[in-house]
């Protein structure tokens, strides 16, 4: 029994350029989906991407703020390993 998507379809009507309607046509063929699905896939990529570049400085500022805190570990961790190499070596 065919599983049914709950996935709620309009009928969109636009005028598109021919050489962009040839490339989701070839983009569909290549990747086998049918040309409503490849118009689907790309849309939603496209977005996505959208999305994604408007967050972009958000998480370039965390990046930043983890990289200040890995730092910060990295010169407490060895300034520790240096005490401890100057204590044993005063103890020798």
């Amino acid at each position: 029994m065919a599983k049914k998507s709950n996935l709620e379809l309009i009928r969109v009507n636009i005028n598109l350029p021919s050489q962009l309607v040839e490339k989701v046509k070839k983009y569909g063929e290549e990747n086998g989906l049918n040309t409503t699905s490849a118009y689907i896939v790309l849309l939603n990529q496209a977005l996505s991407q959208a999305e994604a570049m408007t967050q972009l400085p958000s998480l370039l500022t965390m990046m930043g703020q983890i990289q200040q805190l890995t730092d910060c570990n990295f010169i407490n961790n060895n300034q520790d390993l240096i005490q401890n190499i100057e204590g044993k070596e005063e103890n020798l």
